[in-house]
């Protein structure tokens, strides 16, 4: 089901999420905290894929339409808020979760978007 676009947004997620979270949020970041990140990357992906699925399947046989992708997008930013409410409840509260998903998303988006142009043109 996972192929490698999916594969390589995770961990560009992953990554871009732990390294904001390591930076701005928590001050000892630890290996719990990567294993809540890198949940979190896998969870948001698996929601986006799920919408991407199910909105195109309902609007189109023809393929996916563009307005699914946005929308899938901002599934998976909205789990990723709340996962990240619930697993760092002390730590980030409020604006700091979404400002923390929100610029980790936007940054993996760009980066996986570079990255696969790159693969497409080798």
């Amino acid at each position: 089901m996972l192929g490698i676009n999916d594969i390589i947004f995770i961990i560009i997620y992953f990554i871009v999420f732990f390294l904001i979270l390591a930076s701005n949020y928590v001050k000892r970041v630890s290996a719990s905290d990567a294993f809540k990140s890198l949940a979190v990357a896998v969870v948001a992906r698996i929601a986006i894929i799920i919408v991407i699925v199910v909105l195109s399947a309902l609007s189109s046989p023809f393929g996916i339409p563009i307005s699914v992708v946005p929308i899938a997008y901002l599934v998976g930013a909205w789990i990723s808020i709340i996962m990240t409410r619930s697993l760092w409840e002390e730590k980030v509260r409020g604006n700091k979760a979404v400002n923390l998903v929100v610029s980790s998303l936007v940054i993996a988006i760009i980066l996986t978007d570079i990255i696969l142009r790159i693969i497409a043109s080798l």
